[in-house]
């Protein structure tokens, strides 16, 4: 589907969806600003300025504090729209399926229909308030980051521009590789719902003619199927996720070891550190 027509559906929603974008970009502004109180407090600690740390602790306890409430405000709000979204989206697409000819009903199994309805509409409600919607403060705090980064050490924040497109391509060329099985995973779970719905409708028939352990069987081994799927994404997920874990340390590691080679040479306090770790991190970020 187009992303003209899905934000077509979005317009009714407009005053919503704008309104929690806004409390994500005020998220975005509350977490550029823990890394830098974070290394502020470091600094204190290591120069014992102990007068000092009072108030950066209460200013930090004060974010951590505004950023829950935004979550809450914005999840919240997020999740009503898209429950709108989504009946609407609903609707629509019924109203449409009812308009179609009987020859459409032909060519396709019932299953896949309400596949349709049940599975696809949700992932398209999905995408418009979580994906879609992400992409500006994503964007934002990611800049932010990189900006404040360059202002403490350029050497070191040009690493992670380049390690952060690096991890981007990883997970692109994974998703693309995953999105085959996560085809097959819908196509069999439409072609259970379409078991179990032709077989629930012609239940007196099959009960008249005995045929209860053959659409029985017929029936499992479309389950079989779904699970065997499922099976292979969930070892997949379960395998990828460790390993960019994995990635992602290493790279940590890295950082350390650079950036404890800056701080012994006087090029970065480590006040500074600390706040180009957090900012590195992604600690604080929405």
């Amino acid at each position: 589907m187009k992303l003209r027509v899905l934000l077509g559906f979005a317009r009714p929603y407009a005053a919503n969806l704008t309104f929690c974008l806004s409390l994500m970009l005020l998220e975005t502004g509350a977490a550029l600003a823990v890394p830098w109180l974070g290394g502020q407090f470091a600094g204190g600690v290591i120069s014992q300025a102990r007068t000092d740390i009072g108030p950066i602790l209460l200013a930090l306890l004060a974010l951590f504090a505004l950023q829950a409430m935004l979550k809450f405000v914005n999840g919240y709000v997020l999740g009503r729209t898209a429950e709108g979204i989504l009946a609407d989206l609903r609707i629509r697409i019924y109203d449409h399926l009812q308009a179609l000819p009987l020859s459409f009903y032909h060519q396709r199994r019932q299953g896949d229909i309400l596949a349709l309805i049940i599975y696809e509409v949700g992932q398209l409600s999905g995408y418009i308030t979580g994906t879609l919607l992400s992409i500006v403060p994503l964007l934002l705090t990611a800049f932010g980051s990189v900006v404040l980064m360059f202002r403490i050490d350029p050497l070191l924040a040009g690493l992670v521009t380049i390690l952060i497109p690096f991890f981007y391509l990883v997970l692109k060329i994974m998703g693309r590789r995953l999105r085959p099985f996560a085809i097959q995973l819908q196509q069999a779970h439409a072609a259970a719902v379409a078991a179990a719905e032709e077989n629930l409708g012609m239940l007196p028939a099959i009960k008249t003619f005995t045929r209860e352990a053959e659409q029985s069987r017929r029936y499992r081994q479309q389950i079989h199927q779904v699970r065997e799927h499922s099976i292979t994404q969930h070892r997949i997920y379960a395998a990828l996720e460790p390993a960019m874990q994995f990635m992602a340390a290493a790279a940590v590691v890295l950082l350390l070891w650079l950036a404890s080679a800056r701080v012994s040479g006087g090029d970065m306090t480590p006040a500074e550190l600390v706040s180009f770790l957090l900012q590195s991190s992604g600690e604080g970020k929405p």
